[in-house]
């Protein structure tokens, strides 16, 4: 049996949509015969997984990714008498310091990549602003300061030096044996930055979420849900636009509801109640303005008759968009990254080309017109759809191939 020791400093539920697909990944291979795995992390609060042990380690407890490099340096004695233990060091998160430690004793490491850090080191390339997938360190310190602009958010410019860590990064990645990556956009945009870890990488796609896929029921009224928060990446500043479009600008031929989910600051939350005060149609919008558990999207995305995923980055392998196929919820979301090759031909036409009001709005008024049949027969369609592109079994069988042999 191969024994395998996963390091990462968020775990289930804490964490992004990457640690929900590292908890699915340790819960699928749980049962394999050829794997024992034992995780060590920084969330005190996580998910318990049978056969797996999960242990909490207070030096991955850390604020920020720089905290935890610096305590694994530090206490490079503590990790390498953990590493010795096993055979495979698993790498799904940040913690590229254990790569060099792993492979000082002669263990294989994996790394399990879910966005583009060895690019930026916000892990985020956009899809149409002027830097485009280049990847000297200059141009990522102007991408973050453009976003800090973009964000209307000066104190994140902080970041800018941190730039000068991917040297570092990508030596770390040249050296893992294996990195998984979780599209084939993803594999496409990092071989042509970095041809020499394109033999290392392999396409292995998210496990699917856990979703009772029966019993669907559509709210009365079309009902959009966004889950991006007020965040400039997920589109937030273009969807406003939109909404105040819709609620006063123009009205759709049928009344619709729009569900805001995760944080917003109180700005985004003033600038959302106004358009809601002056909006001279039926439509409705409801800012939760909080994260919401990982039950509570699933059901918001059961009785939705779309999502909205404005994206102005190219995404990896959004869950959002997984989810809404495997909910059957129409996906009215960006076609960058993994999100194109994953929708179905039949439903290309309501993805965005380039997100713009207008656009949001044309597609927005394209499915608030069908009526609840056939958006439930388009829903069960895509649902059939995800359900063969997110094969477990397969997903489990690439895993368990790599981590083996």
């Amino acid at each position: 049996m191969i024994s395998v020791g996963v390091f990462t400093s968020k775990f289930y539920p804490e964490g992004s949509g990457g640690d929900l697909a590292t908890y699915l990944i340790l819960k699928n291979l749980s049962t394999s015969r050829d794997l024992q795995f034992t995780v060590f992390t920084g969330s005190k609060s996580h998910a318990i997984i049978n056969n797996v042990s999960i242990n909490y380690m207070p030096l991955l407890d850390t604020k920020n990714i720089l905290h935890a490099w610096f305590n694994i340096i530090m206490h490079r004695e503590v990790f390498l008498k953990l590493i010795k233990k096993f055979d495979v060091i698993y790498i799904p998160g940040f913690l590229y310091p254990l790569v060099d430690l792993a492979k000082n004793l002669n263990k294989k490491v994996v790394i399990h990549l879910h966005g583009y850090l060895p690019i930026s080191i916000t892990s985020v390339v956009y899809r149409s602003d002027l830097f485009k997938y280049d990847k000297s360190i200059i141009t990522d310190m102007r991408r973050i300061a453009w976003y800090c602009v973009a964000q209307n958010n000066y104190k994140c410019m902080t970041r800018i030096p941190s730039a000068l860590l991917l040297p570092l990064i990508r030596s770390w990645l040249r050296k893992a044996d294996n990195i998984i990556v979780v599209s084939k956009k993803q594999h496409e945009i990092l071989s042509s930055a970095f041809p020499y870890l394109s033999h290392k990488m392999k396409v292995i796609y998210n496990p699917p979420p856990e979703i009772n896929i029966e019993g669907k029921e559509l709210t009365e009224r079309p009902r959009f849900i966004y889950l991006g928060g007020d965040s400039y990446i997920k589109g937030f500043s273009v969807l406003a636009k939109a909404l105040h479009e819709i609620c006063i600008k123009r009205m759709l031929r049928n009344g619709a509801d729009f569900v805001l989910v995760n944080k917003y600051s109180s700005k985004s939350i003033t600038i959302l109640n106004k358009i809601s005060k002056l909006c001279k149609h039926s439509h409705k919008i409801y800012p939760l303005g909080r994260r919401v558990s990982h039950d509570e999207v699933i059901s918001l995305l059961r009785n939705s008759w779309a999502l909205l995923l404005p994206s102005r980055c190219e995404e990896p392998l959004p869950y959002a968009v997984v989810e809404s196929m495997l909910s059957g919820t129409l996906p009215i979301a960006s076609s960058v990254g993994g999100i194109e090759e994953i929708v179905p031909s039949s439903l290309k036409e309501i993805l965005l080309t380039d997100p713009s009001p207008d656009e949001i709005v044309e597609k927005v008024d394209f499915v608030a017109n069908l009526d609840k049949a056939t958006v439930m027969e388009l829903g069960y369609k895509l649902m059939e759809h995800a359900k063969k592109m997110f094969d477990v079994n397969v997903t489990k069988n690439e895993l368990v191939r790599i981590l083996v042999t």
